[in-house]
């Protein structure tokens, strides 16, 4: 509704860039509900709409939800192609968030590919960003994509555990998750807030061990 109303309103006032931004919005919305035709149908109008306008980092964002359309729906070649693109022209305007998500989408693929090195590549990177976003405090909801890009990471490291050549692999993959419950825990019963790192930490050594 609220979408809605905005649209309306930008059209009113012939305001494309709002149009087109709210178009985005939508999509972002029907790919979390998984309605990924109605999500393709709004990524088309943003993008003629941010075509038009000669909107770099409008476009940008079209191409990674594109990316994340086709990654989602079984074209992992496809979604290359448009995150690949999404990166190049989060750069060439400068819009380090764009780039910082675009990365943590990418790394999302690399992960459904089994393709850890990359995918750690990715989430460094946009880790990298978005704690300069964080620094410089200029993103009102950077603690939810940084979350976000915590949960990719403990999907990579249960990649790492499952290529781990161990012996009872299974068995060493339990204890791994238990070791890091055990360890946030502990650092939850001392007042320590900031546990996933923490928690990530701890598997990975046990892994290592």
């Amino acid at each position: 509704l609220c979408f809605n109303s905005s649209f309306q309103l930008a059209q009113r006032v012939d305001d494309m860039d709002t149009v087109g931004k709210v178009e985005t919005n939508r999509a972002e919305l029907y790919h979390k509900r998984q309605n990924f035709e109605r999500a393709r149908e709004c990524c088309e109008r943003a993008f003629k709409i941010f075509s038009q306008m000669g909107s770099d980092s409008g476009l940008g964002e079209i191409h990674k939800f594109y990316g994340m359309l086709y990654r989602d729906t079984g074209k992992p070649q496809v979604a290359h192609v448009q995150l690949g693109l999404s990166l190049k022209l989060a750069k060439s305007c400068e819009n380090p968030l764009l780039e910082a998500e675009t990365e943590a989408e990418r790394a999302l693929l690399f992960i459904a590919q089994k393709m850890l090195a990359p995918a750690l590549q990715s989430l460094k990177r946009a880790q990298r960003l978005f704690t300069e976003l964080d620094a410089r405090r200029e993103i009102l909801d950077l603690r939810r994509r940084t979350e976000r890009l915590e949960k990719t990471y403990m999907s990579a490291v249960q990649l790492l555990a499952d290529e781990t050549a161990v012996q009872e692999r299974e068995t060493g993959n339990r204890r791994g998750k238990r070791v890091a419950e055990l360890a946030s825990m502990l650092a939850e019963s001392i007042g320590h807030d900031e546990v996933i790192w923490l928690r990530i930490a701890a598997f990975l050594r046990d892994v290592g061990n």
